[in-house]
């Protein structure tokens, strides 16, 4: 049996291990990535704003006993000094904001949000606390993104990490029909419809699952990016959250129990693959635990020692309050 303090532990470095197996891929297409004999030949452990920005509201909530977005907005400041690596622009505009003294989020639906929020998840993951996860999810969110998609892919990130840290077995059609009954609400729009017609892609073959899904719900102008010669058809997942989370998601689900299955299916997919490396490893970290996460990856992670003590820390708070 896997205890609920290896979880806490394998979400973190989870999902610092599977940003950094991205890392040297973004922005790359499916046939490129095909070519590589082995997509772990260019790991050296190197993880991005994706994991900066996890370890911000994991430290938000272990300062504050709980979410707070004063201290979230001191660690998002924060984060300038260390400094961003890779960050989105809508992302860091909004930061530089706060640093000013001024609340001004960007109208952008980009995965940004939604790579964070594993921490909310684990935190708040008792059923009587679901509205709590909805809320501050929400809140963490629109603090750089003020867009209806980045806040539903936020909250239904942080309600899967929720649903596997407290399930012994995955059934994927319960999985998917809990986060779509979770923000099955008019301001998120398509996002639930989307979310349900996820069960449909496990019969079809992985590389066209994935080819559709990375581009699900892109409207123009930002669709003619992917249309244009040399990317139409090839196959890339884009950075807008709905298929940053789809195909995070369809490929844990493919491979619950295996991380290291999941994050290549992700990765080689290409596009943001950091990103949704990073939030399927979460997935699979929170539901395998910090034991079954490959040792050589994560003894060669940059920082391990911090997150996994970052990931000790959250772990000693919950228990205080649960």
């Amino acid at each position: 049996m896997i205890i609920l303090k290896s979880r806490f532990l394998g979400c973190l470095i989870g999902t610092a291990v599977g940003d950094a197996l991205g890392q040297p891929y973004e922005g790359f297409l499916r046939p490129e990535l095909e070519r590589f004999p082995d997509i772990l030949s260019k790991y050296r452990g190197r993880y991005t704003d994706d994991t900066q920005l996890t370890l911000a509201i994991a430290n938000t909530l272990i300062e504050g006993n709980g979410f707070d977005r004063d201290i979230l907005i001191k660690h998002f400041i924060k984060w300038l000094e260390e400094p961003p690596i890779g960050p989105g622009y809508g992302c860091l505009t909004a930061v530089r904001n706060m640093a000013r003294g001024k609340i001004k989020p960007s109208n952008s639906g980009g995965n940004g949000t939604a790579m964070r929020v594993s921490p909310i998840g684990l935190f708040y993951n008792q059923k009587d606390e679901l509205p709590l996860l909805k809320k501050y999810a929400k809140e963490s969110s629109i603090l750089t993104h003020d867009h209806w998609a980045a806040s539903a892919g936020a909250i239904t990130v942080a309600r899967a990490v929720a649903y596997v840290l407290n399930n012994k077995n995955i059934d994927k059609d319960d999985l998917i029909d809990t986060l779509v009954n979770f923000i099955d609400e008019p301001e998120f729009k398509e996002f639930p419809r989307h979310l349900k017609s996820l069960k449909n892609y496990f019969d079809m073959p992985v590389k066209d699952a994935l080819k559709d899904l990375g581009l699900k719900g892109v409207k123009k102008p930002y669709i003619e990016i992917f249309n244009t010669p040399g990317v139409k058809g090839k196959g890339v997942i884009s950075g807008y959250t709905l298929p940053t989370v789809l195909c995070s998601l369809y490929a844990f689900l493919l491979s619950p129990t295996n991380y290291l299955k999941s994050i290549k299916e992700v990765i080689i997919a290409g596009g943001d693959t950091d990103t949704t490396a990073a939030i399927c490893g979460a997935f699979s970290g929170a539901y395998n635990g910090f034991e079954n996460i490959p040792d050589d990856l994560a003894d060669n992670l940059k920082d391990k020692d911090i997150i996994y003590s970052t990931a000790e820390k959250l772990y000693g708070i919950y228990k205080k309050n649960n």
